[in-house]
Protein backbone atom coordinates (compact mmCIF):
# COMPACT_ATOMS: atom_id res chain seq x y z
CA UNK A 1 0.00 0.00 0.00
CA UNK A 2 2.95 2.50 0.91
CA UNK A 3 4.77 1.25 -2.35
CA UNK A 4 1.49 2.06 -4.40
CA UNK A 5 1.25 5.45 -2.87
CA UNK A 6 4.59 6.66 -3.70
CA UNK A 7 4.45 5.56 -7.21
CA UNK A 8 0.71 7.89 -7.33
CA UNK A 9 2.82 10.88 -5.32
CA UNK A 10 5.72 10.25 -7.76
CA UNK A 11 3.36 10.46 -10.79
CA UNK A 12 1.64 12.99 -10.00
CA UNK A 13 4.76 15.17 -9.24
CA UNK A 14 6.13 14.82 -12.50
CA UNK A 15 3.24 15.80 -14.03
CA UNK A 16 3.10 18.45 -12.72
CA UNK A 17 6.80 19.23 -13.16
CA UNK A 18 6.43 18.56 -16.99
CA UNK A 19 3.29 21.29 -16.84
CA UNK A 20 4.77 23.67 -15.30
CA UNK A 21 7.92 23.12 -17.45
CA UNK A 22 5.87 23.70 -20.65
CA UNK A 23 3.86 26.87 -19.13
CA UNK A 24 6.83 28.30 -18.65
CA UNK A 25 8.34 27.67 -22.09
CA UNK A 26 5.72 28.86 -23.68
CA UNK A 27 4.76 31.82 -22.41
CA UNK A 28 8.20 33.10 -20.37
CA UNK A 29 10.83 33.19 -23.01
CA UNK A 30 14.65 33.39 -22.02
CA UNK A 31 17.84 34.87 -23.06
CA UNK A 32 18.49 31.56 -24.66
CA UNK A 33 15.00 31.53 -26.89
CA UNK A 34 15.73 35.28 -28.14
CA UNK A 35 19.34 34.25 -29.08
CA UNK A 36 18.14 31.97 -31.27
CA UNK A 37 16.57 34.40 -33.73
CA UNK A 38 19.39 36.30 -34.22
CA UNK A 39 21.66 35.67 -37.29
CA UNK A 40 24.66 33.84 -37.11
CA UNK A 41 27.71 34.45 -38.37
CA UNK A 42 27.67 32.19 -41.14
CA UNK A 43 24.14 33.84 -42.03
CA UNK A 44 25.47 37.31 -42.29
CA UNK A 45 29.05 36.73 -43.43
CA UNK A 46 31.36 39.02 -43.44
CA UNK A 47 29.65 40.44 -40.33
CA UNK A 48 30.14 38.86 -37.02
CA UNK A 49 29.18 39.23 -33.96
CA UNK A 50 30.78 41.61 -32.06
CA UNK A 51 30.03 41.25 -28.26
CA UNK A 52 27.81 38.57 -26.18
CA UNK A 53 24.30 39.48 -26.31
CA UNK A 54 22.93 41.49 -23.66
CA UNK A 55 19.49 41.36 -22.32
CA UNK A 56 17.73 43.81 -20.24
CA UNK A 57 14.55 42.95 -18.06
CA UNK A 58 11.78 45.30 -16.76
CA UNK A 59 14.16 46.41 -14.32
CA UNK A 60 17.03 47.42 -16.48
CA UNK A 61 15.06 48.52 -19.60
CA UNK A 62 16.13 52.16 -18.95
CA UNK A 63 19.67 51.69 -19.47
CA UNK A 64 18.62 50.35 -23.02
CA UNK A 65 16.72 52.83 -24.04
CA UNK A 66 16.75 55.93 -21.11
CA UNK A 67 13.48 57.96 -21.83
CA UNK A 68 11.20 55.52 -23.78
CA UNK A 69 10.72 52.73 -21.76
CA UNK A 70 7.42 53.88 -20.31
CA UNK A 71 5.83 53.35 -23.15
CA UNK A 72 6.95 49.96 -23.78
CA UNK A 73 5.86 49.29 -20.06
CA UNK A 74 2.45 50.62 -20.73
CA UNK A 75 2.01 47.99 -24.12
CA UNK A 76 3.44 44.81 -21.67
CA UNK A 77 7.26 44.79 -22.09
CA UNK A 78 8.93 41.34 -21.00
CA UNK A 79 12.45 41.61 -22.01
CA UNK A 80 14.61 42.59 -25.01
CA UNK A 81 17.87 41.58 -26.29
CA UNK A 82 20.54 43.50 -27.75
CA UNK A 83 22.76 42.18 -30.49
CA UNK A 84 25.75 43.71 -32.17
CA UNK A 85 27.81 42.96 -35.25
CA UNK A 86 30.91 44.41 -36.76
CA UNK A 87 32.20 44.01 -39.99
CA UNK A 88 35.59 46.12 -39.86
CA UNK A 89 34.56 49.44 -38.48
CA UNK A 90 31.45 49.32 -39.81
CA UNK A 91 28.65 47.62 -37.11
CA UNK A 92 24.88 47.15 -36.90
CA UNK A 93 22.86 46.05 -33.74
CA UNK A 94 19.97 44.46 -33.26
CA UNK A 95 17.31 44.57 -30.46
CA UNK A 96 14.27 41.64 -30.26
CA UNK A 97 12.10 43.10 -27.92
CA UNK A 98 9.39 40.41 -25.95
CA UNK A 99 5.95 41.76 -25.58
CA UNK A 100 2.91 40.29 -23.91
CA UNK A 101 1.19 39.48 -27.00
CA UNK A 102 1.32 39.85 -30.50
CA UNK A 103 -1.64 42.73 -30.02
CA UNK A 104 1.06 45.08 -27.53
CA UNK A 105 3.83 44.14 -30.26
CA UNK A 106 2.01 45.94 -32.95
CA UNK A 107 1.06 48.74 -30.86
CA UNK A 108 4.34 49.53 -30.31
CA UNK A 109 5.47 49.32 -33.50
CA UNK A 110 2.70 51.87 -34.52
CA UNK A 111 4.15 53.95 -32.43
CA UNK A 112 7.50 54.36 -33.61
CA UNK A 113 6.89 53.80 -37.96
CA UNK A 114 6.30 56.51 -40.35
CA UNK A 115 3.46 56.02 -42.54
CA UNK A 116 5.18 58.52 -45.26
CA UNK A 117 7.75 55.38 -45.66
CA UNK A 118 6.59 52.50 -47.55
CA UNK A 119 5.63 49.47 -45.89
CA UNK A 120 8.19 46.32 -46.30
CA UNK A 121 7.09 42.88 -46.74
CA UNK A 122 9.23 41.46 -43.81
CA UNK A 123 7.60 40.21 -40.87
CA UNK A 124 3.68 40.97 -40.09
CA UNK A 125 4.64 45.10 -41.18
CA UNK A 126 8.02 46.31 -41.11
CA UNK A 127 9.83 49.89 -42.56
CA UNK A 128 12.37 51.47 -43.09
CA UNK A 129 13.28 55.07 -41.75
CA UNK A 130 16.83 56.02 -43.51
CA UNK A 131 19.08 53.35 -41.71
CA UNK A 132 16.50 51.46 -39.47
CA UNK A 133 14.31 48.69 -40.15
CA UNK A 134 11.63 48.06 -37.63
CA UNK A 135 8.83 44.97 -37.77
CA UNK A 136 6.65 43.54 -35.86
CA UNK A 137 5.53 39.58 -35.85
CA UNK A 138 4.01 37.55 -33.18
CA UNK A 139 4.55 39.04 -29.79
CA UNK A 140 8.00 40.28 -30.98
CA UNK A 141 9.03 44.10 -31.95
CA UNK A 142 11.87 44.00 -33.83
CA UNK A 143 14.56 46.98 -34.40
CA UNK A 144 17.51 46.72 -36.84
CA UNK A 145 19.52 49.82 -37.18
CA UNK A 146 23.32 51.59 -38.02
CA UNK A 147 24.93 54.24 -38.13
CA UNK A 148 26.57 53.72 -41.28
CA UNK A 149 25.48 55.37 -44.36
CA UNK A 150 27.28 53.76 -47.26
CA UNK A 151 25.36 52.45 -50.15
CA UNK A 152 25.30 48.52 -48.39
CA UNK A 153 24.06 49.73 -45.48
CA UNK A 154 20.22 49.44 -45.50
CA UNK A 155 20.34 46.41 -48.35
CA UNK A 156 22.34 44.98 -45.21
CA UNK A 157 19.81 45.88 -42.74
CA UNK A 158 17.46 44.40 -44.76
CA UNK A 159 19.13 41.35 -45.47
CA UNK A 160 19.56 40.94 -41.32
CA UNK A 161 15.76 41.87 -40.65
CA UNK A 162 14.44 39.19 -43.24
CA UNK A 163 16.52 36.01 -41.26
CA UNK A 164 15.16 37.41 -37.80
CA UNK A 165 11.40 37.03 -39.23
CA UNK A 166 12.23 33.76 -40.69
CA UNK A 167 13.53 32.36 -37.48
CA UNK A 168 9.58 33.81 -35.38
CA UNK A 169 6.94 31.65 -35.76
CA UNK A 170 3.36 31.82 -35.04
CA UNK A 171 0.42 34.09 -35.52
CA UNK A 172 0.27 37.36 -35.40
CA UNK A 173 -2.73 39.36 -34.81
CA UNK A 174 -3.90 43.08 -34.73
CA UNK A 175 -5.94 44.72 -32.61
CA UNK A 176 -9.81 44.01 -33.16
CA UNK A 177 -10.33 47.70 -32.25
CA UNK A 178 -8.47 48.86 -35.46
CA UNK A 179 -11.91 47.28 -37.14
CA UNK A 180 -13.80 50.86 -35.72
CA UNK A 181 -11.45 52.88 -37.69
CA UNK A 182 -13.33 54.63 -40.51
CA UNK A 183 -11.76 53.20 -43.30
CA UNK A 184 -12.68 55.31 -46.40
CA UNK A 185 -9.70 57.74 -47.28
CA UNK A 186 -7.67 55.50 -44.30
CA UNK A 187 -4.05 56.17 -44.99
CA UNK A 188 -2.32 52.40 -45.69
CA UNK A 189 0.19 51.86 -42.89
CA UNK A 190 -0.89 54.97 -40.60
CA UNK A 191 -3.48 52.94 -38.18
CA UNK A 192 -2.43 52.36 -34.90
CA UNK A 193 -3.13 50.76 -30.71
CA UNK A 194 -2.62 52.62 -27.88
CA UNK A 195 -3.06 51.29 -24.28
CA UNK A 196 -2.24 54.41 -22.07
CA UNK A 197 -1.71 57.83 -21.87
CA UNK A 198 1.61 58.01 -23.00
CA UNK A 199 0.57 55.93 -26.66
CA UNK A 200 -2.17 58.77 -26.49
CA UNK A 201 0.04 61.60 -25.67
CA UNK A 202 2.26 60.75 -28.91
CA UNK A 203 -0.68 61.23 -31.26
CA UNK A 204 -2.41 63.81 -29.38
CA UNK A 205 -1.84 66.00 -25.74
CA UNK A 206 -4.70 67.39 -24.17
CA UNK A 207 -3.86 67.69 -20.63
CA UNK A 208 -1.25 66.32 -18.38
CA UNK A 209 -4.40 64.01 -16.48
CA UNK A 210 -5.42 61.09 -17.95
CA UNK A 211 -8.33 62.76 -19.25
CA UNK A 212 -9.94 59.71 -21.41
CA UNK A 213 -9.16 57.59 -18.71
CA UNK A 214 -7.33 55.48 -21.23
CA UNK A 215 -5.81 52.11 -19.96
CA UNK A 216 -8.46 52.18 -16.81
CA UNK A 217 -10.99 49.45 -16.69
CA UNK A 218 -10.23 48.07 -20.26
CA UNK A 219 -10.28 51.45 -21.78
CA UNK A 220 -7.81 51.39 -24.90
CA UNK A 221 -7.98 53.35 -27.96
CA UNK A 222 -6.73 52.98 -32.06
CA UNK A 223 -5.28 55.92 -34.25
CA UNK A 224 -5.22 56.87 -38.48
CA UNK A 225 -4.34 59.37 -40.41
CA UNK A 226 -7.16 60.62 -43.22
CA UNK A 227 -6.59 62.29 -46.78
CA UNK A 228 -8.96 62.80 -49.60
CA UNK A 229 -7.82 64.90 -52.14
CA UNK A 230 -5.51 67.82 -51.01
CA UNK A 231 -7.25 67.82 -47.63
CA UNK A 232 -5.34 65.77 -44.36
CA UNK A 233 -6.67 64.59 -40.89
CA UNK A 234 -5.66 62.49 -37.85
CA UNK A 235 -8.20 60.57 -35.89
CA UNK A 236 -8.12 58.97 -32.69
CA UNK A 237 -10.96 56.73 -31.10
CA UNK A 238 -11.39 55.27 -27.69
CA UNK A 239 -13.65 52.96 -26.26
CA UNK A 240 -15.70 52.60 -23.56
CA UNK A 241 -17.89 50.32 -21.88
CA UNK A 242 -20.72 52.17 -22.21
CA UNK A 243 -21.88 55.28 -23.93
CA UNK A 244 -22.55 57.67 -21.03
CA UNK A 245 -18.64 57.66 -20.38
CA UNK A 246 -18.05 58.14 -24.51
CA UNK A 247 -20.51 61.25 -23.79
CA UNK A 248 -18.83 62.51 -20.95
CA UNK A 249 -15.46 62.54 -22.16
CA UNK A 250 -16.71 64.31 -25.57
CA UNK A 251 -17.65 66.93 -23.12
CA UNK A 252 -13.90 66.99 -21.49
CA UNK A 253 -12.69 66.86 -24.63
CA UNK A 254 -14.78 70.01 -25.80
CA UNK A 255 -13.91 71.74 -22.85
CA UNK A 256 -9.91 71.30 -23.59
CA UNK A 257 -10.41 72.43 -27.08
CA UNK A 258 -12.41 75.32 -25.86
CA UNK A 259 -9.53 76.75 -23.91
CA UNK A 260 -7.25 76.46 -26.51
CA UNK A 261 -9.19 76.68 -29.79
CA UNK A 262 -12.14 79.42 -31.67
CA UNK A 263 -15.13 77.50 -31.41
CA UNK A 264 -16.32 77.66 -34.96
CA UNK A 265 -19.70 75.93 -34.49
CA UNK A 266 -21.59 73.39 -31.77
CA UNK A 267 -23.47 71.57 -34.54
CA UNK A 268 -23.83 68.92 -35.85
CA UNK A 269 -20.37 68.68 -33.54
CA UNK A 270 -18.30 70.59 -32.15
CA UNK A 271 -15.73 72.13 -34.20
CA UNK A 272 -12.92 74.51 -33.69
CA UNK A 273 -10.13 76.24 -35.17
CA UNK A 274 -6.53 76.88 -34.18
CA UNK A 275 -4.35 80.04 -34.67
CA UNK A 276 -2.74 78.10 -38.03
CA UNK A 277 -5.99 77.24 -39.30
CA UNK A 278 -6.29 73.28 -38.47
CA UNK A 279 -9.56 72.14 -37.20
CA UNK A 280 -10.68 69.94 -34.81
CA UNK A 281 -13.76 68.36 -33.82
CA UNK A 282 -15.02 65.64 -31.00
CA UNK A 283 -18.18 63.66 -30.89
CA UNK A 284 -19.54 60.22 -28.84
CA UNK A 285 -21.09 57.73 -31.13
CA UNK A 286 -22.72 55.14 -29.10
CA UNK A 287 -19.63 53.96 -26.45
CA UNK A 288 -16.82 55.05 -28.90
CA UNK A 289 -15.58 58.62 -28.82
CA UNK A 290 -14.22 60.24 -31.93
CA UNK A 291 -11.21 63.03 -32.04
CA UNK A 292 -10.30 64.17 -34.87
CA UNK A 293 -7.29 66.76 -34.73
CA UNK A 294 -5.27 68.93 -36.94
CA UNK A 295 -7.37 68.60 -39.95
CA UNK A 296 -6.72 70.69 -42.98
CA UNK A 297 -10.47 71.04 -43.71
CA UNK A 298 -13.83 70.79 -42.31
CA UNK A 299 -14.69 68.97 -45.39
CA UNK A 300 -12.43 66.03 -44.47
CA UNK A 301 -13.78 66.12 -40.82
CA UNK A 302 -17.34 65.44 -42.61
CA UNK A 303 -15.83 62.71 -44.46
CA UNK A 304 -14.45 60.52 -41.22
CA UNK A 305 -17.65 61.00 -39.09
CA UNK A 306 -19.87 60.27 -41.68
CA UNK A 307 -18.47 56.86 -41.78
CA UNK A 308 -19.13 56.34 -38.10
CA UNK A 309 -22.83 57.55 -37.75
CA UNK A 310 -25.03 53.85 -38.65
CA UNK A 311 -22.58 51.81 -36.87
CA UNK A 312 -22.42 53.56 -33.57
CA UNK A 313 -25.31 55.81 -32.78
Amino acid sequence: MIKSKTVVISTILLIFSISVAVYFTKNYLTSTSIEDFLPSDSEVYPWTIGEPLKVFGSRDLFELINGGADLFFEYGFKQVGSQKYINGKKSISVEIYEMNDSTSAFGIFSQNRDYRYPLLDIGSNAVQLDYNVSFWKNRFYVVVLSNDDDSNTKKNLIQFSKIISNKISGKSEKPTILKKLPQKGLIDGSDGYFKGLYGQNGKIFLTQKNLLEVGLSGVEGAFASYITNDDKANLLLVVYSEPNQAKRKQQNVSEVFTEDYKLMEENPYPLFNDKKGRYYAVIARGEVLFIVHKSTSKKIIDHILKQTNSEYL
